[in-house]
């Protein structure tokens, strides 16, 4: 019901079965897929779907080659084929191929991105001081670096997993960087992309979140509430990206 009424609200006709289809496509997957800590079926998860929709809806208007059944499974797919592992990939496609039969989704157009993506790989990007990131511009890539911008869009945070030295900063900042670029170079769909980096197992848990002084009694900020602040008082239009790069530690995720 919930997901009816927002499709109806983006303006969609057939709300109710495409509502429908969203739920039993997360129920299939919990069903049927392997099982992970980060897979994710519940209310998020639905939200998240809704929200790819409604962008969609509007972005793409009244397009004849885009009805409601294909706006739907992109948003599907968007949200979701991100996050799974390569042995799930089949059984979701062949979950989404049965709710959705016959429905070839079209070439997504990202605008300039692509291009943009290739030549900022190309170029390399510092992540820090004489630490220069290149990376191979395979088509895998550009297709995790656009997944990554679509959940972006999508979504308030993302954590980003894999293996060590796998390009996870890497494919972050290049994401970055060609978002700025595409910006500069007139793209009205992209926004310059400011990013913060902080990593979280190199200080202290009070030095992170802020701690009370036990000896002057007043409450001394950290590193995430001055960052939070910072970006705050900033009045541009950029994209502002807190990135927490480092080990995923349970003290430090948990109070977040």
């Amino acid at each position: 019901m919930i997901g009816e009424i927002r499709l109806y609200s983006f303006g969609f006709e057939d709300a109710r079965e495409n509502a429908q289809k969203i739920v039993r496509v997360l129920q299939l997957s919990s069903e049927q897929l392997s099982s992970q800590k980060h897979y994710d079926y519940g209310m998020r998860a639905v939200n998240s779907i809704l929200v790819a929709a409604g962008n969609l809806r509007q972005q793409l208007g009244d397009d004849p080659n885009w009805n409601e059944a294909r706006i739907v499974l992109r948003s599907i797919n968007d949200v979701n084929l991100a996050k799974f592992l390569v042995e799930d990939l089949p059984l979701f496609k062949g979950i989404t191929s049965d709710l959705f039969p016959g429905v070839i989704l079209p070439i997504a157009d990202y605008g300039v991105l692509p291009a943009c993506l290739h030549a900022v790989a190309n170029a390399g990007v510092e992540i820090a001081p004489g630490n220069v990131q290149r990376m191979e511009c395979k088509p895998e890539y550009i297709s995790k670096a656009i997944q990554l911008y679509e959940m972006v869009l999508v979504r308030h945070g993302v954590m980003v997993v894999g293996q060590t030295c796998s390009g996870k900063t890497a494919t972050i900042h290049n994401l970055a960087k060609a978002m700025t670029k595409a910006a500069v170079e007139g793209d009205e769909q992209f926004s310059k992309v400011q990013i913060f980096t902080i990593n979280p197992k190199s200080v202290t848990s009070g030095q992170l979140y802020g701690l009370f002084d036990e000896n002057t009694h007043e409450f001394v900020d950290g590193i995430l509430a001055v960052t939070f602040r910072r970006c705050a008082k900033d009045t541009s239009p950029d994209r502002k990206w807190l990135l927490l790069d480092g080990p995923v530690d349970a003290v430090w995720i948990e109070v977040e």
